[in-house]
């Protein structure tokens, strides 16, 4: 009786110290420590283990072990197989004995059925952490009400019985670790919350004071735009000549009014600039927003009925940014009478307290007589002269540009000598003030002495690269300018591209210029006709590097589809062809275009053969390497920092991320991407950003051309188009070849004739087989 009060006495403390310990701590290490070494000294248990429940709910997870050679942590019970896994499911202790004797029995039984041929009848043995050679075995819940904790497990290799009052005790002993536990997790979940919430406000202050100091240099930004602006504003309108003061007399009795305006004269004679007054004068505290109609025109295609797209959001936003100010619309009569409309509806919506300016080299007159454009300018414009117009301007006009490059390009400049004034102001300037300002800086960057020398060369557009005279500019881009040009010796016309690059001097210059020479003596081995053809390349005076190609007559796949609307499926699949056998040759060199879009696939007429195409701009493509071709390392010019790496709507997934290989598929994307556009009118996909547009590329699936076209499309021209549009450059077409030759597989009911090229022509664009014919 003595030795059972005894007994019962140190039961006691135990559970009185294990309750203090356990409470004094939420390490759940030192919980578990306490839990194990208080089961040994209760029941001189050798072998525990811990296992706790699984977020899942349906495993538990071994955490703490005493007692076995490879201390089970880490493993695994599902809850209700064995006798863990039972006691978890049924929240009942379980004792077990004899168990030597149970595995015996069951090793007996496999056997037997396996003899009997019954092996796939049995299950396969759960592996359950803790001893293989167990005798006894208690199992107790870890409980917090109805809720599982977990499992506390004693093991024993010898046979040990356990009474109701070791029951009570292991109960006991398993509430109060169960209870520690529990406070210990939420502990620790309070905690990770804590951290979590605190790493959160520190990333918001980053992002603040990141998001606060790109705020202030976009503050920075826009001080410095309205700087430029102002001064863009003081240039044209500078002189005292008749038509400048008549002009400034507009812009002053025009400012203080909000109805739509309109502004006219010649190109290059400062229409912008006079926006730019109007604006400042009407002291209206809104922004200045410009608008390009001729990038609207582009950005998508007006189809009846359609929901609002790219213009009209685009313009909607743009009419959100210029509210209190005003909105300028350049080159108005670059959009077609869809467009014009789309433009009404647009003005009566959203128009609210914006003053609208837009911008034509068109006659007032003859625009005011076209609806709706007419509607919206209620015949309201001002003209501005061309510079020949106001000559006595002319010495004014170079004495403020002269000063003005001379900062920009850092030299010292008196300004010109009276013999270069006398040819400035004799000269006819069919390109106005945008003109004198171009031979100007042309003039001040090469020049080496204060005072300016401007010759004959430099004027009457007989600007030159290499061996050809610049006649007239055909167009320019976000790249440079293309130009009419013509050899000093040979009677062949040509086009010259011009290339700007601000790069420093130095090491780096001397090796983009080897990039250079070496990427146009590439391109000038490509043969097909179906690739322009190159005469020439360099670098000009201006340190400009320059193509000279041949010169084409015809419409460019943009602007056919701009003009002409969506274009029949066996009109594309011939164009299509063409473009692959041009692409093949560049493949085969190891060289990637990169940049293929409506824009860079020329039609027109060569010789007697009608829609005959040509792939442009192969002087900027990416080289790779080929087996056996010419060493291809080091980036080309589309490597430069200072150059754009492809056209965002036509561009492939690879190129979107730039660390991926790329190679000749690349170019099959974007040709899909422009046969798209062809067959419908409308991009592969709509975006209001660059970036947005990219993304897309990058994850959006396309929808099938056929859900947005007017006209139908074959289905096996659909497939094949949406092959060449899948992410993965490994699931389209293997090559420019391969797909060519699928494309010439593809049937359509009426087949593409030179007939019908060449009626299409003489229908919609006979000026253009005009001038092929006679040039």
């Amino acid at each position: 009786m003595t030795e059972d009060v005894a007994r019962r006495a140190a039961e006691l403390q135990i559970l009185q110290r294990v309750a203090s310990e356990v409470n004094a701590t939420l390490d759940l290490e030192e919980i578990y420590d306490i839990a194990l070494g208080t089961m040994g000294e209760l029941f001189e248990a050798h072998h525990a283990i811990i296992l706790l429940l699984e977020p899942d709910g349906q495993t538990l997870r071994v955490v703490a072990s005493r007692g076995y050679e490879n201390q089970a942590i880490g493993g695994r019970v599902r809850v209700g197989v064995g006798a863990v896994g039972l006691v978890a499911q049924k929240r009942r202790m379980m004792q077990l004995g004899n168990l030597g004797q149970q595995r015996a029995y069951a090793s007996a039984q496999r056997r037997q059925m396996m003899k009997a041929g019954r092996a796939s009848e049995i299950g396969d043995i759960v592996p359950v952490p803790g001893l293989p050679n167990a005798e006894s075995q208690i199992a107790i819940p870890l409980l917090i009400r109805d809720e599982l904790v977990g499992v506390f497990s004693l093991e024993s290799p010898m046979r040990q019985a356990f009474d109701a009052h070791d029951r009570s005790l292991v109960t006991i002993v398993a509430n109060q670790i169960a209870s520690a536990i529990r406070n210990a997790q939420l502990y620790d979940e309070r905690r990770r919350a804590a951290d979590a919430l605190q790493a959160a406000n520190a990333s918001l202050e980053a992002r603040v004071a990141e998001r606060t100091a790109a705020l202030q240099r976009e503050l920075r930004i826009a001080e410095d735009l309205l700087q430029q602006a102002r001064s863009r504003v003081d240039g044209p309108l500078l002189g005292e000549s008749a038509a400048v003061r008549g002009l400034r007399d507009a812009v002053a009795r025009e400012a203080i009014y909000r109805w739509p305006l309109l502004l006219t004269g010649p190109p290059g004679s400062g229409r912008e600039a006079v926006a730019h007054a109007l604006h400042l004068g009407s002291g209206r505290k809104g922004a200045f927003i410009f608008v390009s109609c001729p990038e609207l025109q582009t950005q998508s295609r007006y189809v009846p009925g359609a929901p609002a797209r790219g213009t009209d959001r685009s313009l909607v936003s743009k009419f959100e940014l210029a509210v209190g100010g005003t909105l300028f619309l350049d080159a108005v009569h670059e959009l077609s009478i869809e467009h014009q409309r789309e433009l009404q509806d647009i003005f009566e919506r959203h128009s609210g307290d914006v003053r609208v300016v837009g911008s034509t080299t068109a006659d007032a007159r003859s625009v005011a007589g076209l609806a709706p454009l007419g509607k919206i300018f209620g015949g309201r414009a001002i003209a501005g002269p061309a510079l020949k117009e106001r000559r006595e301007d002319i010495p004014v006009l170079v004495d403020y540009y002269v000063r003005k490059y001379g900062r920009q390009l850092a030299k010292q400049v008196d300004g010109v000598s009276p013999g270069s004034m006398q040819r400035l102001e004799a000269y006819a300037w069919p390109g106005n003030i945008r003109e004198l300002t171009a031979v100007l800086e042309r003039a001040i960057l090469v020049a080496k002495e204060p005072v300016i020398e401007i010759d004959e060369e430099s004027l009457d557009n007989q600007l030159s690269v290499g061996s050809y005279r610049l006649i007239s500019q055909l167009g320019s881009g976000g790249m440079g300018e293309v130009w009419l040009a013509k050899h000093r010796l040979l009677a062949r016309p040509a086009a010259v591209k011009l290339i700007r690059q601000e790069t420093s001097q130095g090491t780096a210059r001397a090796q983009l210029v080897r990039r250079f020479q070496r990427e146009a003596q590439v391109t000038a081995r490509l043969q097909s006709p179906h690739t322009v053809q190159l005469y020439d390349f360099g670098v000009n005076d201006s340190g400009a590097f320059y193509y000279v190609m041949e010169l084409l007559q015809g419409l460019d796949l943009q602007r056919i589809v701009n003009n002409f609307g969506p274009q029949l499926p066996e009109r594309v699949i011939t164009l299509l062809r063409q473009a692959c056998r041009s692409l093949a040759e560049a493949h085969e060199h190891g060289l990637v275009h990169r940049d293929i879009k409506p824009a860079n696939l020329f039609v027109g007429r060569l010789g007697t053969e009608y829609d005959y195409l040509k792939v442009l701009d192969f002087g900027i493509v990416k080289e790779q390497p080929v087996p056996g071709g010419h060493d291809a390392a080091g980036s080309t010019l589309l490597t430069s920092p200072n150059l754009v790496q492809g056209t965002p709507a036509f561009m492939a997934p690879e190129l979107v991320f730039g660390d991926r290989p790329i190679d000749g598929r690349s170019d099959l994307y974007s040709l899909a991407c422009a046969a798209y556009w062809a067959l419908t009118g409308q991009l592969v996909f709509r975006a209001s950003t660059p970036a947005q547009m990219l993304l897309h590329h990058a994850q959006t699936q396309p929808a099938p051309p056929s859900s947005v076209s007017e006209l139908p499309v074959p289905g096996d021209l659909e497939a094949l188009l949406m092959q060449c549009l899948e992410k993965d450059p490994a699931k389209r077409p293997a090559s420019a070849l391969a797909l060519e030759a699928r494309l010439a597989r593809v049937r359509c009911p009426d087949p593409w004739t030179q007939e019908r090229a060449r009626a299409w022509w003489d229908g919609h664009a006979p000026d253009v087989v005009a001038r092929a014919t006679t040039s």
